[in-house]
């Protein structure tokens, strides 16, 4: 492989890298505007119920109350945080289906499959909005709790009902992880699901088999993490490549921890992982390797005829 067409190699991957990490983006800035308005609206609540009474001493009466205004409210955010999520699934699906056709094209020149991000999208919408309404109730059902845990403790200090509707916000805003976290993991689980399925709806002829890529935030050349948030698990699975529908698993490997022996149909294999699923060939030159009894194979570093082989009879 020339010089040149490693360069664009490296360059579509990155292009890749950077389409993934804009969806991500395009899913929770909305959802952070969101949030900020869910917050007001929790310590507007409160306001509205303690009107007259703000500058009282915060009496044991008001605090059943005040939990069951909480609940109620929260099963309102349950079902507003559903309905946003739910408008985001369709989009990103297409968006993962329709970027793994752009990569493909980049490096082959090949056409994707006819109508292909839209029979991806109609074969997966209903199971990934079913996963993000269970995710959506979820989370909504732990910033209740845990704001609500938070105002029944400061009963204790006996702070007033101004204090305590800042204190509301401020335990809004504290959990605020919780929702972000909940975005990047299900909008990477969308995307990378229409990734998957789009490489299996190319021909198989051989030769031509478009593999999957499981791709961290690593440098190929030097092994070494990009930022400082790429985890020690990240560097042992980063590379490894798997047949159309296939399994990635994490080798049996200190760094690993937990995960060691675990399987994975695509990325991600955790809340907030960030790693993407991308397509690969070995002539393209970007590294790659299996796992195959429990041990590392380098595809790129074979000579081509062993590497076709094991390829070929390679399972996963």
């Amino acid at each position: 492989m020339t010089t040149e067409s490693r360069r664009r190699t490296a360059e579509a991957y990155a292009r890749a890298r950077a389409a993934a990490d804009s969806i991500e983006i395009k899913a929770l800035r909305p959802i952070e505007r969101w949030y900020e308005e869910e917050t007001g609206r929790v310590t507007t609540m409160l306001r509205r119920h303690f009107k007259g009474r703000l500058q009282q001493k915060f009496e044991p009466q008001y605090l059943m109350p005040i939990q069951a205004r909480l609940e109620a409210h929260f099963a309102g955010v349950a079902a507003r945080l559903e309905g946003k999520l739910g408008k985001q699934g369709e989009s990103v699906l297409t968006a993962g289906a329709r970027d793994a056709g752009r990569l493909v094209g980049r490096l082959t020149g090949r056409e994707p499959p006819a109508e292909l991000a839209s029979k991806v999208t109609t074969r997966h919408l209903a199971e990934v909005e079913r996963l993000r309404s269970d995710s959506a109730r979820g989370v909504s059902a732990e910033i209740s709790l845990q704001t609500w845990r938070g105002l029944r403790a400061s009963f204790e200090k006996q702070v007033d009902p101004r204090h305590l509707i800042v204190l509301a916000g401020e335990l809004m805003d504290q959990q605020g992880w919780r929702v972000e976290r909940l975005v990047r993991t299900e909008t990477s689980y969308a995307y990378n699901l229409a990734q998957a399925a789009a490489l299996q709806a190319y021909p198989t002829e051989p030769g031509s088999l478009l593999w999957g890529r499981w791709t961290e935030r690593v440098d190929d050349l030097s092994g070494k993490p990009l930022d400082k948030r790429v985890a020690e698990d990240s560097l042992v699975l980063h590379g490894q490549v798997a047949r159309p529908g296939g399994v990635f698993t994490m080798p049996n490997d200190p760094r690993a921890g937990k995960l060691a022996g675990r399987s994975w149909a695509h990325p991600p294999n955790r809340p907030n992982d960030r790693s993407v699923l991308l397509p690969w060939q070995r002539h393209w030159g970007v590294p790659g390797w299996i796992l195959q009894g429990g041990k590392r194979i380098d595809l790129t570093r074979l000579d081509p005829g062993r590497a076709l082989a094991i390829l070929a009879r390679h399972p996963e």
